[in-house]
């Protein structure tokens, strides 16, 4: 496959697994996807942020949980419509 076919990430919404455990576990497609992401949703921004923080991914992180998901919904949705990559991971 080309290599510059691999990095090219085009806007939408994209769920990331993340590994659990050893934090090499991670793909590189993930790692592609989640440096390019204009924001990252997840649970817990303390322990996401220690998975990014070892990538050295300074992307802003979003807390999307069960409590909040309908106040922040909105501001996906727009992000989504704008053209930006939105990424979802999970702890």
């Amino acid at each position: 496959m080309d290599k510059n076919k691999q990095q090219i990430v085009s806007s939408g919404l994209y769920l990331v697994s993340t590994p659990i455990g050893n934090m090499e576990d991670i793909t590189f497609r993930a790692l592609n996807v989640l440096k390019k992401s204009n924001i990252i949703l997840c649970e817990d921004t303390r322990r996401s942020g220690k998975l990014l923080s070892y990538f050295q991914i300074k992307n802003k992180l979003l807390s999307y949980h069960k409590f909040n998901e309908k106040k922040i919904c909105s501001t996906v949705i727009d992000f989504i419509k704008k053209d930006k990559v939105v990424s979802l991971i999970s702890d």
